[in-house]
């Protein structure tokens, strides 16, 4: 083999290694990321000014209300105040969140597949060029 493709060969191989082996911890943490939005809860909730500031106030599924002081600027970047959609955690229900959950942890997902996908191209390659003089 030559000292090029040697010089290829040791690449690749570097390239499929660290392909595979960080593209499995991206996956699995990505998983993890994923199940653990699975715990938020949609509802319905209600924008309340009165003498002590600001709050959201909603309904939880034990049939407790809740409620949370927000600032004036968080109020501003709420879609819709009169329709206002939250998502509250089912284990700890006075924390809440005015975004959708579905998107935690996706981006550490796509990157553990193009990793892998790397990896496993990388290792193809890699194969190739045992028979390449």
């Amino acid at each position: 083999m030559t000292s090029g493709l040697a010089a290829i060969s040791l690449i690749v191989e570097l390239f499929t290694w660290i392909g595979l082996v960080a593209g499995a911890l991206f996956l699995i943490i990505g998983i993890s990321i994923g199940i653990g939005a699975r715990r938020w809860v949609e509802t319905s909730a209600a924008v309340i000014d009165d003498e002590e500031g600001l709050r959201v106030r909603w309904l939880a599924t034990d049939r407790e209300l809740y409620e949370l002081p927000i600032t004036p600027i968080q109020l501003a970047e709420l879609p819709d105040v009169d329709d206002l959609v939250i998502f509250y955690d089912d284990r700890h229900p006075e924390r809440c969140r005015f975004h959708t959950p579905t998107h935690d942890g996706r981006a550490v997902r796509i990157t553990g597949w193009v990793l892998i996908i790397t990896g496993v191209l990388a290792g193809a390659a890699s194969i190739a060029l045992l028979f390449a003089e």
